[in-house]
């Protein structure tokens, strides 16, 4: 794993335990907590986390961006 690429799992890391942990109300606010813009936290934190899917074919990320 690159250096930047530790960095960013450790970042997506902390902003995961502050939205768990209720400490912001916007995953803006986490992503400035964590040192990141909001759009590219959110993509990113989509990529690493994705919503599972429930079945019903309606999960929030049905249209991913390329890598």
């Amino acid at each position: 794993m690159t250096p930047s690429a530790l960095i960013l799992t450790r970042r997506l890391e902390k902003g995961r335990e502050f939205l768990a942990g209720g400490h912001y109300e916007t995953m803006a606010e986490v992503a400035h907590q964590v040192g990141l813009s909001p759009h590219y936290f959110s993509r990113r934190y989509r990529r690493a986390y994705p919503p599972e899917d429930d079945g019903t074919g309606t999960s929030e990320d049905t249209a991913r961006e390329p890598a």
